[in-house]
């Protein structure tokens, strides 16, 4: 009898620790417009007031990569109605969606709704109504929760002894249950395609295969969305080579984004990620690794390039009719700077990110046809970009010239040669190699400067600066 008082008393005291705690939201949120609001309720859901039309637009501030929301209907006091469906929304590449994006096209009926969102790492649940009206606090003060808690606690010390006797019995009867055979559920393809999504998102590779295995023609529905849910968010070799033994349309993309599964796999990578197994899976069920993102142009050659994956660019260049000269968007036509680079140019660029594997990966790219000489509008080149990056990497700027790179291409509108751009960078062992191969050190700027009269001016305290003037010194001279 002891035993039991102490157990329930303390159970008593925690439930109230936990009822009157309440947590805030980890994001700012809002719906149509109005913001939740964090308004100390027990349940730790945060509010929006004022009623909101079905197809309301969710707004999460907050850099996320995918936004998750989970919506059901709720009860008055804020609790999750029994047997009533729960709509999922995804987004990907956004911070807002619209109420009527459900995964389903179920539009929301007008009522109450407990929603979970889902974004940048971070959960929060947030109570809205659709339709007219305001949504209820339903909250209670410390003292009231403490005295029903007290209540409970007492009402709960004279069931102790009756719960106690039946423990037993329940313990044998589930015990027996557990035993027993169970029949195999049977899920509709709409069930089985939103629990397939679920175990993406969350990597449940067991849940995965099992609910392929059960019905295989879920894999690509709702435009392979689960599958692309795995890439974005998993990246795991194993749950990947599930969907694609499954049937997974390795070649499906986004419709807004024009993301296809290599970028998604790519964008937003860690260094820890299995990701040149996912992307050998991908590049051999004919991902198509020219598919461009539509908001800017990068392709997976581009991604990888940037992140200097040395491993992965290898094998996105074994696919057939790779284009490692297909340039990004030009974001502004209107501007004199034209930012549509090539791959190469990425590699190149890398500065104090840079890593020796950057080497490789030019290599690689020139072996497989880059253009040495490329340009953009202004007439920017690769070996500008290495001449200018943060780091003095004369071996990629020595790679670049042995194949053709021309020594003094000269940039619009400040008439900048690589060689200017070394000096200003003050990378000497690059001023060094280009003055060697041949660079004119007498081009003048725009303000009809020229490399020698820097080296003695502006310049002369600096590495680069001393560089070239014991070049010059020495009686060379362009």
């Amino acid at each position: 009898m002891t035993t039991a008082r102490t157990w329930i008393a303390g159970m008593a005291v925690f439930a109230v620790a936990q009822i009157i705690s309440a947590v805030e939201l980890p994001f700012p949120l809002s719906i149509g417009g109005h913001p939740a609001r964090d308004e100390g309720r027990l349940d730790s859901a945060a509010v929006v007031r004022e009623a909101v039309d079905p197809q309301a637009e969710v707004v999460i501030k907050a850099q996320t990569e995918m936004i998750i929301l989970n919506i059901t209907a709720a009860n008055d006091d804020g609790s999750v109605k029994p047997h009533s469906r729960t709509a999922i929304i995804m987004a990907q590449g956004a911070n807002k969606v619209r109420l009527d994006q459900t995964m389903d096209k179920k539009p929301l009926a007008a009522g109450l709704y407990r929603m979970t969102a889902t974004a940048a790492d971070a959960t929060a649940i947030v109570l809205f109504r659709v339709g007219e009206g305001v949504v209820g606090v339903g909250g209670k003060t410390m003292a009231q929760v403490e005295q029903e808690a007290n209540q409970k606690a007492g009402e709960a010390t004279q069931k102790a002894m009756a719960d106690l006797k039946k423990a037993k019995e329940e313990e044998a009867a589930r015990a027996k249950q557990a035993a027993a055979p169970k029949p195999a559920e049977k899920l509709s393809d709409e069930e089985a395609s939103i629990r397939l999504a679920y175990a993406s998102q969350y990597g449940e590779v067991d849940k995965v295969k099992a609910l392929l295995a059960s019905n295989p023609k879920i894999v690509n529905m709702k435009d392979g969305q689960a599958f692309q849910a795995a890439l974005s968010l998993q990246k795991g070799p194993e749950i990947v080579k599930a969907f694609l033994d499954a049937g997974a349309d390795a070649t499906v993309k986004q419709k807004e984004s024009g993301c296809n599964t290599i970028i998604l796999a790519i964008d937003g990578a860690k260094p820890g990620d299995e990701l040149t197994a996912v992307v050998k899976m991908l590049v051999e069920k004919g991902a198509d690794v020219n598919c461009p993102r539509v908001k800017d142009g990068y392709t997976a050659l581009h991604l990888a390039a940037r992140q200097g994956m040395k491993d992965v660019m290898e094998v996105l260049l074994t696919a057939k009719n790779v284009d490692v000269n297909q340039r990004t968007r030009d974001l502004d036509t209107t501007s004199t700077v034209d930012d549509a680079w090539p791959p190469l140019f990425y590699a190149v660029s890398r500065g104090d990110e840079g890593q020796p594997d950057d080497l490789k990966v030019v290599e690689m790219l020139l072996a497989k046809g880059a253009d040495v000489k490329a340009a953009t509008r202004e007439n920017l080149t690769a070996l500008h970009l290495v001449a200018s990056s943060g780091r003095d990497r004369r071996d990629i700027a020595d790679l670049l010239v042995s194949k053709g790179a021309v020594l003094d291409p000269v940039s619009r509108p400040f008439r900048l040669t690589p060689l200017h751009e070394a000096l200003m960078k003050d990378n000497p062992e690059i001023c060094r190699l280009l003055l060697e191969r041949g660079a004119n050190a007498n081009i003048p700027n725009d303000q009809g400067v020229t490399i020698i009269q820097h080296a003695n001016g502006n310049y002369k305290d600096w590495k680069s600066g001393r560089a070239v003037r014991e070049w010059s010194g020495k009686g060379r001279r362009p």
